[in-house]
């Protein structure tokens, strides 16, 4: 596909392809990515073995109590203290019993009681542990975390909001899904990326489920056979969205982060994509 803008060509194609060789190469020279992509290739293996994998229910708790944001104060050290108490319990020692009270008090303890009470944190923990008492955690991801004994429904309660469940369930290894957040937003809008969806004519910046669509369309249509790690990336559009997060979020590479880095020439991608096709025009 081509979009003509000032006698200079956007071509979804070629955008892929810089896309593809930029990734590829951060993969092996930059230590984030790597370890972003390492991290979920292992994960999903783990629960592939075993159906309570401990690193999937530590991320699980995390995302319930953190409910998709992320609090820096107390994120390091909740993931250091679960990993203490699933090494001590296993898993099904923290649904019932001891463990279970231990896990309680040690997020109560943790976490500021004004998140607490904004997120029902202790409320979905709760509920979490009941469920897996009922359900293997490798089964109820398969569900995408379904409320089938209601509880938290009755309540007028969601276990995690569209991103958070979205990104958990990415990072249980359902590579498919997509979560969307300002740093995806700036990326498929500014790239160019957008326009691969279906509909391209009703693009609506704000609208989440169409940059997603556009993005899962994208990773099919030209990525389709592009491998990192041994993971097509047109069959796994959450890999792809992995690694857009940390090529674009200032916490990390920052590259395409709120002030873009085109001019300084730190975007290898910079000569496809469609925002700086336009800039680069406008000024000439």
């Amino acid at each position: 596909m081509g979009v003509q803008h000032m006698s200079l060509e956007f071509d979804l194609r070629r955008l892929a392809d810089k896309i593809y060789e930029t990734f590829s190469h951060d993969y092996h020279t930059e230590e984030k990515v790597k370890r972003t992509v390492e991290d979920l290739k292992r994960k999903k293996e783990c629960l592939d073995k075993d159906p309570y994998c401990p690193e999937v229910f530590e991320e699980l708790i995390v995302a319930v109590v953190t409910q998709g944001y992320y609090f820096k104060r107390f994120d390091e050290k909740l993931r250091i203290g679960l990993r203490k108490l699933t090494s001590k319990y296993g898993v099904r020692g923290l649904l019932e019993g001891k463990g279970r009270e231990e896990l309680l008090r040690f997020i109560k303890n943790s976490v500021n009681e004004r998140v607490l009470t904004r997120t029902k944190a202790l409320v979905k923990v709760r509920y979490v542990l009941d469920s897996l008492k009922c359900i293997t955690l490798r089964e109820w991801v398969k569900i995408e975390l379904k409320d089938f004994k209601g509880d938290l429904t009755e309540q007028g309660l969601r276990l995690l909001g569209d991103k958070g469940l979205n990104d958990f369930l990415k990072t249980a290894g359902c590579w498919d899904k997509v979560p969307i957040d300002i740093n995806e937003q700036r990326f498929i809008i500014r790239t160019g990326i957008y326009l691969a969806h279906p509909e391209p004519q009703k693009f609506d910046p704000t609208d989440k489920s169409f940059l997603r669509e556009a993005l899962k369309t994208f990773a099919s249509k030209y990525l389709k056979g592009k491998t990192i790690a041994g993971i097509d990336l047109g069959e796994n559009p959450g890999v792809l969205d992995a690694i857009i997060y940390i090529y674009c979020s200032s916490d990390h590479l920052g590259i395409c982060a709120r002030e873009p880095k085109c001019k300084e020439k730190q975007c290898k991608i910079r000569e496809a994509c469609l925002h700086f096709i336009l800039i680069t025009q406008l000024r000439t």
